[in-house]
């Protein structure tokens, strides 16, 4: 959807033009994940905490092309810059096959495919599916809040028992 998921993260990490990485034939802005041409070179340390914040979450799984010591990766993240991001929710291998660019952001992907994308000198951010979900859900009860004010309707609420299946220990 024009205004679905992956549009919503593609917009939230910098500014530029964003699109479908594979457009649907009928309908204009529609289409499967979404490319962020970025209007400026960003350093991949500012998307992964704008990301982290978005998200909100302490924790992200990167991969950077480059193979950088563990003890210079903050530096590593600085001084690599990313102009075009790549978004596609979901386990994003299949789609993002052979894509070109510099970030990829999906929710899940194999070590193969991971180790497949550096090779071709694209960077990894791995988010997990239900924390993007989550991080969603969130902004879509807003802007329904919002959508519905005026209106008679009282159906959005928060579950106060979800949560995320999986943790980083």
């Amino acid at each position: 959807a024009s205004g679905g998921v992956n549009a919503w993260l593609a917009r939230s990490l910098a500014r530029g033009v964003v699109r479908p990485i594979v457009k649907h034939p009928k309908v204009a802005d529609a289409g499967q994940g979404r490319v962020l041409e970025c209007d400026e070179a960003t350093p991949i340390s500012t998307v992964v905490e704008r990301l982290k914040a978005l998200l909100g979450v302490r924790f992200l799984r990167l991969a950077l092309a480059a193979v950088v010591a563990p003890e210079a990766l903050a530096k590593a993240q600085e001084f690599l810059t990313v102009k075009t991001v790549a978004v596609q929710v979901g386990e994003g291998a299949t789609l993002l096959r052979g894509w070109t660019g510099d970030l990829l952001i999906t929710s899940e992907m194999s070590h193969a495919d991971v180790v497949a994308a550096n090779a071709q000198n694209v960077n990894v951010i791995l988010t997990g599916q239900s924390t993007i979900e989550r991080a969603y859900l969130q902004y879509l009860r807003q802007e329904l809040e919002s959508e519905f004010a005026d209106s008679d309707w009282n159906v959005l609420f928060k579950c106060s028992t979800d949560c995320n299946p999986l943790s980083v220990v």
